[in-house]
C-alpha cells in the first residue's frame, strides 16, 4: 500500500515493499541517478543476477567488489560467476589477470566471453599474452567474436599475428572485428589489401566493412575513397 506523508517520517526501510519484490533495485536506481551511493550492502547486491547491473556494481563498490569476488566466485552458480567476471572487467585490476586466464578455460560459454571481454579491458601485457594464447587454437564463435576485438584494445603490435589469423576465419563479424582491430594497430594497409585482392568476395567485403566501421578515418579514408570504384557491389555498399 502506498505510506502518507506522516507515516513516511518514522516508517523503517525494512517494512517496505513492492508488489513485485524490487523496492532496492528500485531505490538504488533513483539514488544512481542522483549521484548517491546505494543503499544496499556490497553483499546483498551482489546477490542478484540481474540489477544493479555490473557496471553498477564496480562503479559503486570499487575494489571492494573485486576482492568480494575473488573470495567468492568459486562458491556460486555460472549466472553469478558470468555478472562477477563482468565486474572485473569494469574494474580493470592487473591482478585479475591469472584468474580471468583460469576461466578462459571455463566450460560455461558466457563467462568465457566474459573473461576475454576483461582481458581486453585491463590490456595489460600479461593480459594480452593470455588472449594470444586462447587465441592459437580458438573456433567457437562466442570464444572469437569477442577474442577479435580485445586484442586490439590492447593497442600492442604483438597482436597483429594472431589478428591476421583471425582474419581468415571463416565468419564474417570475426574478419570484421579483427580487420577493426588491425586498423587501430596501424594496418590499415594491410585490410585494403585483402579487400582489393582476396581471391573471394566475402573476404574482400568483410574488409571493406572494416575499414567502414574503424574509427581511425585518417588512416582509412584513402582506402575508402579508392573503394568507391571497387568492381563489387557488396564492397562498396559499406564505404558509401
Amino acid at each position: 500500500r502506498a505510506i502518507g506523508a506522516d507515516e513516511a517520517n518514522y516508517v523503517g526501510f525494512e517494512r517496505l515493499q513492492r508488489e513485485d519484490g524490487d523496492l532496492w533495485n528500485f531505490l538504488n536506481r533513483a539514488l544512481d541517478a542522483k549521484g548517491y551511493p546505494p543503499a544496499t550492502t556490497l553483499k546483498e547486491a551482489m546477490k542478484n543476477i540481474g540489477r544493479p547491473d555490473a557496471e553498477q556494481l564496480a562503479r559503486w563498490f570499487g575494489e571492494d567488489a573485486a576482492v568480494y569476488i575473488r573470495e567468492n566466485i568459486d562458491s556460486v552458480h555460472d549466472g553469478q560467476k558470468q555478472k562477477y567476471v563482468t565486474i572485473l572487467g569494469y574494474i580493470k585490476n592487473p591482478t585479475d589477470v591469472p584468474l580471468l586466464e583460469t576461466l578462459l578455460e571455463n566450460r560455461n560459454g558466457g563467462i568465457q566471453e566474459q573473461a576475454i571481454i576483461a582481458l581486453g579491458k585491463i590490456a595489460t601485457e600479461d593480459a594480452l599474452q593470455a588472449l594470444i594464447n586462447h587465441s592459437e587454437n580458438a573456433e567457437a564463435l562466442h570464444i572469437t567474436r569477442p577474442l577479435a576485438t580485445a586484442l586490439g584494445q590492447c593497442k600492442d603490435a604483438k597482436a597483429i599475428p594472431a589478428l591476421k589469423k583471425l582474419m581468415e576465419h571463416k565468419d564474417t563479424y570475426v574478419r570484421i572485428n579483427a580487420g577493426i582491430s588491425l586498423i587501430t594497430l596501424g594496418q590499415a594497409d594491410y585490410i585494403a589489401e585483402i579487400m582489393n585482392t582476396h581471391d573471394e568476395k566475402n573476404y574482400q567485403s568483410s574488409a571493406a566493412n572494416a575499414l567502414a566501421e574503424s574509427t581511425e578515418t585518417t588512416a582509412t579514408a584513402p582506402y575508402l575513397r579508392d573503394a568507391l570504384d571497387h568492381p563489387y557491389f557488396t564492397v562498396r555498399l559499406p564505404v558509401i
